[in-house]
């Protein structure tokens, strides 16, 4: 606030400065992490010499990972993304020489909460990682919330043909 900035009516954890000839300086925040950006370099250099100058601070530099994100940058864009943790869940759930699924989960896919009896009851922590694993990547990979969605109706007593369908359609799809 010493600075000038306003707090973002609409985003917790944003701050906005806005200067002459329209010159802005972004600031979000989380816990003890700055990501800060403008449409000026000579000021995202100032505002951390202040920092620097004013708290106990440490530069790492152009942003290349925060919070599970990664950024890469190509030309004119700063690209998001969570390969490595993609390739992370393959390799967990041991699913690196699968096929690759052909589509996402089928629109009238039914899957029963109290299948029959004779279905095989899967482990529900295993079932709890691979649907957290997904929730998580559906940051970056909003094509993959509804078969997240669908299949993560079954956390409490999972079988054999939910964890078929958490594989097929959400951990397959990640190809």
């Amino acid at each position: 606030m010493k600075q000038e900035f306003v707090k973002c009516k609409s985003e917790y954890g944003v701050y906005v400065k806005k200067r002459e000839r329209g010159s802005q300086i972004l600031i979000f925040l989380h816990v003890d992490d700055l990501i800060v950006t403008s449409n000026n370099l000579t000021k995202i250099e100032s505002f951390k010499a202040q920092m620097i100058n004013e708290c106990e601070m440490t530069d790492l530099g152009k942003l290349t990972y925060f919070m599970g994100m990664e950024f890469t940058k190509v030309p004119k864009v700063l690209a998001m993304h969570q390969m490595k943790y993609t390739c992370d869940i393959l390799k967990r759930f041991n699913m690196v020489s699968c096929s690759p699924s052909s589509s996402y989960v089928e629109t009238n896919l039914k899957l029963a909460m109290n299948e029959e009896e004779k279905e095989e009851l899967v482990d529900p922590t295993l079932f709890k990682q691979i649907v957290g694993s997904l929730t998580y990547l559906c940051n970056s990979r909003p094509d993959i919330a509804y078969s997240v969605g669908i299949i993560s109706r079954f956390m409490s007593k999972p079988r054999a043909s939910h964890l078929l369908t958490a594989k097929t359609y959400g951990i397959d799809s990640l190809f």
